[in-house]
């Protein structure tokens, strides 16, 4: 029987899910689901990509080097930006609604017949397996939600695995240190597969490595076995096995190391996939990733900087890219995060900001956030598309306005900037 006809009522059901009491057993659930559906997991090669930040841009520049190179590639991201098919593609087209209003209505069959009771999370991953195994695309790229030890996508054994960075997130479940932290990222590092680190941090570094140790995984970190520079017309990325030249649309020196641990996982995945430095090359420079650092119109960007370190990344974009310019913040959050040290980063280069709120039950007031800023030129309004509308009214040449926060606030407003007049 069909419960569900439209995408909005699927995902409308999903969103309800809060995962049951009976969790006792890390992963259970969603291996009971994958194990229902045939165990797709198993039937996929893929690529684990976990990290407090970048792993969304590291997919990309992964899938767009593959498609390059006529390798047809799954990938699973989170959160969306607009429609939850985003979360799984093929060679970058959306899973249709037809599929996903099967999906879920056969995996609700499921779950009321084994009396299981999964999360949202653990829901959207176990389809994204099954679509990727029916669809049988060459190489799958998962990304991991929270953490990576009892990550629901942690059921099986990839080709490669990347940690992109560590930094401070969902600290109440994955530890209050970056030795904590790092040790729940690590726990994606299987026997003998190999692993890309672009982590900086060197207490952080010391686990990683440590683990790949202990499981025989050949280990290439940032800095030690691969590094990359900006040189005047390009980017120059360099190894024991590549040296590559190649340019980026995506602004900034995290995104250059985010392209740097995506270029050295397609040397691990040697001899599965063989890509030309060309293939390389045309992937780096098409990448693009919606929200981050995004210039959305003339002098105005957006930027899903939804954390401590992703707004020291934008600030540092900022800097370096447009040094003289005056920056105007419009912030929205939600209110499980630590804004403190954001807004305190924000505050330092700021010309104004303005906090606003979404109306969500999770959104971190307008008030909340004012009060974190010590800004002279700070303020706060319920109404954000009225103050995104009469900033960009009194942008001068000068004036860069940085609309930024929590990734539901940039999926609310890229839309309505998108839509308003030039």
């Amino acid at each position: 029987m069909q419960h569900f006809v439209t995408v909005t009522q699927c995902e409308n059901y999903l969103f309800q899910l809060r995962g049951g009491d009976k969790r006792d057993e890390p992963l259970a659930v969603v291996q009971a689901l994958l194990e229902a559906f045939n165990n797709p997991q198993q039937q996929v090669p893929f690529v684990h990509i976990a990290g407090t930040n970048g792993k969304g841009s590291t997919v990309n520049f992964l899938q767009e080097m593959l498609i390059a190179g006529n390798v047809r590639v799954g990938a699973f991201t989170s959160p969306h930006l607009e429609q939850v098919n985003e979360r799984i593609r093929i060679n970058g087209v959306y899973i249709d609604d037809a599929t996903f209003i099967r999906y879920v209505n056969e995996l609700m069959a499921v779950m009321q017949e084994q009396q299981l009771s999964p999360n949202f999370f653990e829901v959207i991953t176990v389809m994204a397996w099954r679509y990727f195994a029916e669809q049988q695309v060459d190489i799958a790229l998962m990304e991991v939600g929270i953490g990576g030890r009892l990550d629901s996508t942690n059921v099986a054994t990839p080709l490669a695995s990347i940690i992109t960075s560590i930094g401070f997130d969902h600290i109440d479940m994955l530890g209050e240190t970056l030795t904590e932290i790092a040790s729940e990222k690590a726990g994606i590092i299987k026997a003998h597969v190999p692993v890309v680190s672009t982590v900086l941090q060197q207490e952080a570094i010391a686990v990683l490595e440590q683990t790949a140790r202990q499981q025989q995984a050949p280990y290439y970190g940032y800095g030690n076995h691969f590094t990359v520079e900006q040189k005047s017309e390009h980017i120059q990325y360099q190894s024991d096995n590549r040296e590559l030249r190649f340019t980026l649309q995506m602004q900034g020196a995290h995104q250059m190391r985010n392209a740097a641990a995506a270029i050295a996982c397609i040397d691990c995945l040697a001899p599965y996939v063989q890509l030309t430095n060309e293939h390389m090359q045309q992937g780096l420079a098409r990448a693009m990733w919606a929200g981050r650092f995004e210039e959305i119109r003339s002098r105005v960007f957006i930027d899903g900087a939804h954390n401590e370190q992703g707004t020291a990344a934008l600030v540092e974009t900022l800097t370096q890219m447009y040094p003289a310019k005056r920056y105007h913040f419009i912030y929205a959050a939600m209110s499980d995060k630590d804004h403190a040290k954001s807004i305190a980063q924000m505050d330092a280069i700021a010309e104004t900001i303005t906090f606003t709120t979404l109306p969500m039950p999770r959104a971190a007031t307008a008030e909340a956030l004012y009060a974190l800023s010590t800004h002279r030129q700070k303020t706060y309004t319920t109404d954000w598309q009225q103050a995104i509308t009469s900033r960009i009214k009194q942008l001068t040449p000068q004036d860069l306005l940085i609309v930024t926060g929590s990734l539901y606030f940039i999926s609310e407003a890229r839309p309505f900037m998108q839509q308003l007049e030039a």
